[in-house]
């Protein structure tokens, strides 16, 4: 692939780090492909294997947002492969929006599950109550209407569809501002 020919060619440097993430990204399974071809299991140990080395080479550069992003990458593959308690190794280390995003992507892998039993509806909302104790000021601008919409799907959870319209409106409104086109 082109990912991996400009990854032969690129220097140890924080270009090497994004080769490398989106390489891990392209091996996440999505939902979407219904086609795919591939082992799931390898596709998953792949991305945690392109994680890892932009997590070190990372830490190498002391470089943050590679760290982060690599981190956010490992975890959504254990997530994928059911490997919760090394979600939760990872998740005891970190802080702030990395903290808040992978509490996100474990809350939503309980809440959008197939059987959705109240043991996991409880664990979805565990962890966004958790994501919820982060104060919006130690997350970065970008993830406030992420903030919003975890408060929106904690109220849908907890309270129904209607109670939970007028956050989904607010949310709608702010990001809908001049502005926020992302």
């Amino acid at each position: 692939s082109q990912l991996l020919l400009q990854l032969r060619k690129s220097k140890a440097d924080t270009s090497r780090v994004h080769l490398l993430l989106k390489l891990g990204e392209f091996y996440m399974p999505r939902e979407y492909y219904l086609y795919r071809t591939g082992n799931r299991r390898a596709e998953l140990d792949s991305a945690s294997r392109c994680a890892e080395q932009a997590l070190h080479l990372s830490e190498a550069l002391k470089y943050e947002n590679g760290k982060n992003e690599a981190i956010l990458l490992k975890g959504d593959a254990f997530i994928r492969k059911k490997e919760i308690g090394s979600v939760l190794n990872l998740l005891s280390t970190l802080h702030d929006s990395t903290r808040f995003r992978l509490l996100i992507l474990l809350s939503q892998y309980y809440l959008f599950r197939t059987a959705r039993s109240q043991k996991e509806l409880d664990s979805s909302l565990l962890f966004l109550a958790l994501a919820n104790k982060i104060a919006p000021d130690q997350l970065s601008e970008k993830w406030h209407p992420e903030f919003m919409h975890i408060k929106a799907m904690r109220s849908f959870i907890t309270e129904g569809l209607q109670p939970c319209k007028k956050q989904y409106r607010e949310m709608i409104d702010k990001i809908s501002m001049p502005g926020n086109e992302e």
